[in-house]
């Protein structure tokens, strides 16, 4: 289990796409004896146009397919909320411990 966790965390740190850390992640799951058939990771963003985006990966093809999501009623206001919205119209770069 620790070669998984150590392969992830290089696989992040190496900026390998999350599609591509996926379906690694299910491969090695296999070969550890895991009876995966499928797996479903969903990641919530404040991106103006898509308010999320979900990969799935699925045995029989053995790779990673990404959706991503349109965004809700509040999609807008929720991006012009976040500081990341007031970073990007500032050009500022975010400072300090995160």
């Amino acid at each position: 289990m620790d070669q998984l966790v150590t392969w992830i965390t290089e696989a992040g740190l190496a900026g390998l796409g999350e599609s591509a850390i996926l379906t690694g992640l299910c491969k090695r799951l296999l070969a550890l004896g895991v009876p995966l058939a499928r797996a479903n990771v969903v990641i919530d963003t404040l991106h103006p146009v898509y308010q999320g985006r979900a990969f799935t990966w699925k045995r029989e093809k053995m790779e990673t397919m990404l959706s991503e999501f349109g965004r809700s009623d509040e999609g807008e206001e929720r991006w012009e909320r976040s500081p990341f919205y007031r970073l990007e119209l500032s050009g500022e770069q975010l400072s300090g411990a995160v």
